[in-house]
């Protein structure tokens, strides 16, 4: 998954290490060493940073294995590695702790204990807490270089150029380390059996009370979850006979697809 690639790169500190070798770049052996990573999990999880635009791979001699050189990008090169002015390394590891919450979501949804929020509240506060990071770091270093009378750039814009010239902005890197909540999502909803029951309800709908009330989901935090499916896609809202919302099928031909993909697997 990307988020977890891209959280356990920052976990390992790989951009950093990376950053600090003498000529910026290192092999598949060295990152190995340097993180105490297996021989062969390493290239896995250096190509998979790769296909994600984390790392740039530079291949030497396609035909001699281990020859490619890893290096960062002008995004991770900026905002992933430590003692850089926007690093935000720190702030992801809030993202870490959000997967782990999200992964108890059936359990959370059906306890009087816990919280859950909107994507976008998260996502937004993530953002936020950049800004900030950034800001102050900034503030720090500015202060520093006033008193060595040196100039500095104080441009607090989270976005900036970087070395290339293209555009990088923290937010791509926010938004992949979030990739795990719309899966999460869906596969919470899977293993409620809500696609199910909709499909089976009279009319292929039901109220967001019917479904708390089937499924003994906490009616404060239904809202947020429910809700959360319809802004990805995955339920939709639709009007009701008998007043109030109803909640339909996930664009209901995909509702269709995931009880017939899943045969006969108990869904409930």
């Amino acid at each position: 998954r990307p988020s977890q690639v891209l959280l356990t790169a920052v976990e390992f500190d790989i951009f950093t290490v990376l950053a600090s070798n003498e000529k910026g770049c290192m092999t598949n052996a060295e990152i190995g060493q340097a993180l105490g990573l297996h021989e062969r999990a390493t290239p896995d999880f250096t190509d998979a940073l790769v296909s994600l635009n984390f790392l740039d791979r530079i291949d030497n001699n396609r035909k001699l294995p281990g020859s490619s050189i890893y290096l960062n990008t002008p995004e991770t090169a900026k905002y992933l590695v430590k003692g850089k002015d926007e690093y935000i390394g720190d702030v992801l590891k809030d993202c870490t702790h959000i997967y782990k919450s999200m992964i108890d979501l059936p359990v959370t949804l059906k306890s009087k204990t816990g919280e859950l929020q909107s994507y976008s509240e998260i996502k937004d506060s993530i953002n936020m807490n950049c800004r900030i990071q950034i800001f102050r770091t900034k503030r720090i270093s500015s202060a520093f270089q006033r008193m060595s009378n040196k100039k500095m750039n104080d441009n607090t814009n989270h976005s900036t150029t970087g070395e290339t010239g293209a555009r990088v902005s923290s937010e791509n890197i926010v938004d992949t380390a979030l990739a795990f909540w719309p899966s999460r999502l869906l596969l919470t909803a899977t293993e409620l059996g809500l696609f199910t029951l909709i499909k089976k309800s009279p009319g292929g709908a039901m109220t967001k009370r019917d479904i708390c009330d089937t499924l003994k989901i906490r009616k404060s935090k239904s809202s947020v979850f429910l809700d959360s499916l319809v802004a990805f896609d995955i339920l939709k809202r639709v009007g009701s006979a008998r007043g109030g919302d109803a909640i339909g099928g996930a664009f209901e031909m995909f509702s269709m697809r995931l009880y017939k993909f899943w045969g006969d697997l108990p869904l409930a």
